[in-house]
């Protein structure tokens, strides 16, 4: 930190990644809540300011040393505040963005009793509420981008809308909905113990909790260094699913958009919380 607030970047770069390397040499993937809530305080020992958890992402990105847990979320907003006008037409116009179809088709497929009280989480430019109305008593979006959250309102579907972290208004709504949708969000997560753990807060007994994450290889998670977002393997989320004793009403293989003229392979899961 000292070295940064002096101009000397490259500097500190190099006593970063050594003192990244050291510890996360010790952390071992998470077998338990016990060891993810260890490598969670680890990550913050390292990285306790935003601009410290930002050089950690950069490094990750340039060099083999392990990944933050999560994409910064100075990044993340900032980025799509800058895409908020052009979002829409992108994903759908040339990247063929289809989660939002293929997650309200899964939903449906439970039969849900309806109305629900629903949650959009990441909700963006609001892709979902169209899709989400029809079956809600309430529906509600949060997302980290103001510019997003602006986007959404101008739908006129959502009853709440907040610009803030997920996983905070999760934590902060106890047993407050029957539905929890993140379409192409988990993605900016490595480590979603977080988030498994604030969606089983917020939802009421029996709830769902609907998601896609694209498909990634090994038992747990990794960085793609060319798209800067998470790859999660589908074993590494059906072992948090029995951790923290969820059902699986279903999983499906699917193709959520394409990039690059090439489709993206990607897992939908559709949990149930326990009575």
């Amino acid at each position: 930190m000292i070295l940064q607030t002096m101009g000397r970047q490259n500097e500190a770069l190099l006593v970063f990644m050594q003192a990244v390397r050291a510890d996360h040499g010790t952390a071992r993937p998470a077998t338990s809540t016990s060891t993810s809530a260890a490598i969670a305080e680890l990550e913050k020992k390292l990285t306790p300011s935003a601009n410290d958890a930002s050089l950690h992402f950069r490094l990750a990105k340039q060099s083999n040393i392990a990944p933050p847990a999560k994409v910064p979320g100075s990044s993340v907003s900032g980025l799509f505040d800058r895409y908020a006008d052009l979002f829409d037409e992108h994903l759908r116009g040339k990247l063929d963005y289809r989660a939002p179809e293929l997650i309200a088709g899964a939903i449906a497929a439970t039969k849900p009793a309806g109305p629900l009280d629903i949650l959009d989480l990441g909700c963006g430019t609001g892709l979902c509420g169209p899709l989400l109305r029809g079956m809600a008593a309430t529906l509600s979006g949060v997302d980290l981008s103001p510019a997003m959250i602006q986007k959404a309102r101008e739908r006129g579907i959502y009853d709440r809308l907040e610009a803030g972290d997920m996983i905070d208004l999760m934590r902060r709504s106890p047993r407050s909905f029957d539905l929890l949708v993140a379409a192409d969000v988990l993605m900016y997560l490595g480590d979603l113990t977080p988030a498994f753990e604030a969606a089983l807060t917020a939802l009421r007994p029996g709830g769902l909790f609907a998601f896609s994450v694209e498909a990634g290889a090994g038992d747990r998670y990794q960085l793609n260094k060319e798209t800067h977002r998470f790859l999660h393997a589908k074993s590494y989320i059906q072992h948090l699913t029995k951790i923290y004793g969820l059902g699986e009403e279903s999983v499906s293989d699917i193709t959520v958009r394409r990039e690059g003229g090439k489709p993206v392979s990607a897992y939908l899961f559709v949990l149930r919380a326990g009575a």
